[in-house]
């Protein structure tokens, strides 16, 4: 789940072409349903949930072809403004593990696409392949209890997420 709020300024160019810097506030989570499932190697698993907060800052352009067609591009940089890690180390065993809550402070985010657009008098259909790019450093520590001793020190690793995919979509 990703939730966005931007704003931004038109900037003509041309009669047909303008320019739209932008910037707002994102909100992502994403949950891994990995609890009570065993892998192939006999490791066990848990549930993880993962927050982000972040500022978009973006440019956004619009040309128009003319007959309809018309195309962009968006590049954007995200600022992390903070993570938190929530893994579900009881999902294992509630008895003997606790949870781990691990807040992560550094790290940034890259987004560009290109979009093709086709307007027809009633419908109109876009096309727009994407790359979304994550880089979180590794997060800060938290003390798991075993057994309702605290017992070992966790820490979520420095990750990368690439997303890459195509958009495709019919406007009426």
């Amino acid at each position: 789940f990703e939730a966005r709020g931007l704003v931004g300024y038109d900037i003509p160019l041309t009669g047909t072409s303008r320019v739209t810097p932008y910037i707002g506030f994102g909100y992502r989570w994403l949950y891994d349903d990995s609890g009570g499932h065993v892998s192939s190697t006999g490791a066990y698993g848990y549930d993880r949930e993962s927050n982000y907060y972040y500022t978009p800052l973006g440019i956004e352009t619009y040309s128009d072809l003319g007959n309809g067609w018309s195309w962009g591009m968006t590049a954007e940089f995200d600022y992390f403004w903070e993570g938190r890690q929530y893994s579900y180390l009881s999902d294992v065993s509630p008895v003997y593990y606790g949870d781990a809550d691990n807040k992560q402070d550094d790290g940034y985010g890259l987004r560009g696409s290109v979009r093709l657009q086709k307007k027809g008098d009633t419908v109109s259909f876009v096309f727009e392949p994407f790359v979304r790019y994550w880089e979180i450093d590794k997060s800060e520590y938290d003390y798991v209890l075993y057994g309702g001793v605290p017992n070992s020190a966790v820490y979520e690793p420095k990750n990368e997420t690439i997303e890459i995919g195509a958009l495709f979509m019919v406007l009426f």
